[in-house]
């Protein structure tokens, strides 16, 4: 038996249905957990937590570029993910001073939770922004290239010095003082002098 209702009876079972489908339709789309303002405003928050880390990463020393009069971040990436509140901040505003004693210009990235006020990570390598990155991203260990990297070395024979021509007087007899740059080390604090 089929029955049929009337219009007042689907009425009747239609609104349920409706008010539910008009309440998920007016409810505001989940919005982005942090929007350009929120990426702008964190920037001045990153700051100081993440400078710290960065300069935790340096193999020696450091040398900040325009600090204390500038900003470090050059760079914003807004999250990825429209819930999540990870901002992503770069910058090349430092320098590493590297176990070979030489300055090399420093990329760095510092990802930044906004809602939590924490630094999640920190990424350096050696770099410019902008600029294609001609060293390769190595970390600064002080490990030497690998030998097929490495050029190798030209090959020049020396003429033959008679043995008549070479100089004996040059040489140094032993015992003899040689001009060899003497380092002092500063003694350890209770040991004998």
């Amino acid at each position: 038996m089929i029955r049929f209702l009337t219009t007042a009876a689907l009425a009747i079972l239609a609104v349920p249905v409706l008010s539910a489908m008009t309440a998920q339709a007016q409810a505001p789309a989940p919005a982005a957990a942090c929007n350009a303002d929120c990426v702008r405003s964190n920037a001045d928050r990153a700051l100081q937590p993440c400078a710290s880390q960065i300069e935790a990463q340096a193999p020696n020393d450091f040398d900040w570029i325009s600090r204390p009069y500038g900003g470090i971040f050059q760079e914003a990436d807004p999250p990825e993910v429209p819930t999540s509140s990870v901002v992503r901040y770069r910058g090349d505003s430092i320098r590493f001073l590297s176990p070979q004693r030489e300055w090399a210009r420093i990329i760095y990235e510092c990802s930044w939770d906004a809602a939590a006020g924490k630094v999640i990570a920190v990424k350096v390598r050696i770099g410019l922004l902008g600029k294609p990155n001609a060293v390769a991203t190595a970390p600064m260990s002080g490990a030497r290239p690998p030998e097929a990297a490495r050029p190798a070395p030209a090959m020049v024979a020396a003429p033959p010095v008679p043995a008549a021509a070479a100089p004996s007087a040059g040489r140094l007899k032993v015992g003899e003082p040689t001009m060899t740059e003497v380092r002092q080390v500063t003694p350890k604090p209770g040991s004998v002098r």
